[in-house]
């Protein structure tokens, strides 16, 4: 599904882009960065609803590590081994982490939202036959955002109203959107910013914590498409999504 981030790309088309080390045509910008918007499945252990899908990650590489980026609010019911992501288009093939991070607070920043991040990591190595380091994105950190007011920003994420389970098929129904956004301001938090989405259709924003936000911007050697942040909240009624930037999630590596 898509909202007004298509006439940008389309303007693009014709043009090399640069996402990570690559350079890309135009056109293939879009289905590019969506692979790394993943669907976050979670195992129930029930016969009749073996798993439930709670919304969006965004799967990151840096240096080699690759981790799987999204909210504590969106699996705090589950446990580590029961949230997985698919290998396969079909989602017949889920897997799970070898751990789960996040940031230890202190005295001075409890109530930071970053806290609410959690990273799981995945070692390629440990999934044969799965070619896993593709699937995360290349994070270069000089292309990431770097607060420019000015940017144009676009996300995707899997939105709660454009997924349904049939469990006795079974099947899996999900839409992803890519829909851009503007800049509004920071909040009070750490490292937090409000973006407006340009969404044309009635999705909900609910479903889109987790979700990555990339930026698309220009230097000396043409178009590149950089890592902006993480979706940590939306509204269901305004066009109002909130995002952690990438410097909230560097930290998360090497840990």
């Amino acid at each position: 599904m898509r909202a007004p981030i298509q006439p940008l790309l389309d303007r693009l088309r014709d043009t090399a882009v640069r996402v990570g080390r690559l350079w890309i045509p135009g056109k293939q910008v879009e289905q590019t960065l969506a692979r790394y918007g993943k669907l976050l499945f979670c195992i129930n252990h029930s016969d009749e609803h073996p798993y439930s899908l709670v919304g969006s990650a965004t799967a990151v590489r840096l240096n080699g590590e690759c981790l799987l980026f999204c909210c504590h609010h969106q699996i705090k019911d589950y446990p580590p081994d029961d949230v997985v992501i698919s290998t396969d288009k079909t989602g017949t093939i889920l897997v799970s982490s070898s751990a789960i991070v996040w940031r230890e607070s202190t005295p001075g920043d409890v109530d930071e939202e970053y806290h609410d991040l959690r990273a799981m990591k995945f070692e390629p190595t440990n999934y044969v036959g799965a070619n896993m380091g593709p699937e995360f994105f290349d994070l270069q950190k000089n292309d990431c955002w770097n607060g420019d007011k000015e940017s144009t920003f676009f996300l995707f994420g899997y939105p709660t109203s454009l997924r349904n389970v049939d469990y006795e098929i079974p099947h899996i129904n999900v839409q992803q959107i890519v829909t851009s956004a503007s800049y509004v301001e920071p909040s009070n938090a750490r490292g937090l910013h409000r973006l407006r989405m340009s969404r044309l259709s009635g999705f909900s924003s609910d479903g889109l914590s987790g979700a990555p936000v990339f930026h698309l911007s220009e230097d000396a050697k043409g178009f590149f498409a950089g890592f902006a942040g993480i979706v940590t909240r939306g509204s269901e009624s305004s066009e109002i999504i909130h995002f952690l930037d990438a410097r909230q999630l560097t930290p998360f590596f090497q840990k």
